[in-house]
């Protein structure tokens, strides 16, 4: 429940900073809510390849969709190596006991860790793209995966791209002399 309260609290930041912040306008929510569902049934165990695939192709069109806003492909190209690498596993996002054993976490092969999108497993067909990277925080050790990297990197890109663009408000002329 903890990776589930980050997700939640992430995307709320992120929802926060796209109201304030003058961030290019993204096109057709919808699509990333039907990405974004299937994620919590995974994170809730509801766990199959499926479910991961109906989010790649929700995310892929979304992603095309907004494909001419900075940092969104790179954000999209992030959450569609997350997502391959979940359909190589059933739907679950490998992480190495290994991984874990550095954390001070104990998990067979095969575990299947409750409150997260993770599978304990022997990386071979998705070493680098599976959850191995550790991020220590004051409150809590994140183990992320690159891909997870590349949607933060997009999602910083595109809230930096509206501070450089400028504002929707109509510029008005001082009247000069008659």
């Amino acid at each position: 429940m903890t990776l589930l309260s980050i997700y939640l609290a992430g995307g709320l930041i992120v929802a926060a900073l796209a109201l304030w912040w003058p961030a290019p306008r993204l096109r057709a929510w919808p699509l990333l809510a039907l990405a974004a569902l299937p994620q919590l049934l995974i994170i809730a165990g509801v766990r199959t390849a499926a479910l991961a695939l109906l989010s790649a192709v929700a995310l892929a069109l979304w992603g095309w969709q907004n494909r001419r806003i900075a940092g969104i492909p790179l954000a999209v190209a992030g959450g569609l190596l997350n997502l391959g690498t979940m359909l190589v596993h059933g739907g679950a996002m490998p992480v190495h006991p290994a991984t874990l054993a550095q954390i001070g976490v104990s998990a067979a092969t095969g575990t299947v860790l409750v409150g997260s999108k993770d599978l304990v497993a022997d990386l071979t067909l998705t070493a680098l793209l599976g959850d191995w990277i550790i991020i220590p925080l004051r409150v809590v050790t994140l183990v992320v995966s690159p891909g997870d990297l590349l949607v933060l990197a997009g999602i910083a890109l595109w809230l930096l791209a509206g501070r450089k663009e400028p504002r929707d408000a109509a510029v008005v002329a001082a009247p000069g002399p008659a």
